[in-house]
């Protein structure tokens, strides 16, 4: 018969760099427990669909004053749709991740199945897809930005 060792030293003090048994510190931390792995991941593509936003709205549609009514209102309202498109593009992103692996879900092993599957799309894998993934939120971003200010502006004209 086998007798059961525990995983860790039970009677063992830890220093305070080490951490305890069993804990998780760091950047992990903050994303622990139910949903960590989808929290985690979700915030990551959030920030990259808003930091493009932000980026393209601060450079291509500038608002200037020296800028005609018709011109200001379509870069205002490319702005707008920019924030917008970056949200929308990262929550679909991580719907996709999550329903196209072998492993449905946001787990762990659910968001390493689905990013590996969407690379497997363009023949690659999980390098593959984590550049289309990471990707996808800014190309949502940047388009919905400079179509809808295309738009207005071609409607106000």
């Amino acid at each position: 018969m086998l007798d059961a060792q525990p995983l860790h030293d039970a009677g063992r003090e830890h220093s305070a760099g080490e951490g305890a048994p069993g804990a998780v510190t760091g950047v992990r931390a903050a994303f622990a427990g139910a949903g960590g792995t989808a929290a985690f991941v979700g915030t990551g593509l959030l920030t990259v669909g808003l930091g493009s936003a932000y980026a393209f709205n601060k450079t291509v549609l500038k608002d200037e004053a020296g800028l005609g009514d018709t011109e200001r209102t379509s870069r205002k309202a490319g702005r707008v749709a920019g924030y917008a498109g970056g949200v929308v593009g990262s929550v679909g992103t991580l719907g996709v991740i999550g329903a196209s692996g072998t492993v449905v879900g946001l787990s762990t092993a659910g968001v390493a199945a689905g990013v590996t599957a969407i690379g497997g799309v363009v023949g690659g894998g999980i390098v593959a897809g984590t550049v289309i993934v990471v990707l996808a939120p800014a190309a949502a971003a940047t388009g919905a930005a400079y179509g809808l200010y295309r738009a207005v502006r071609y409607f106000m004209s």
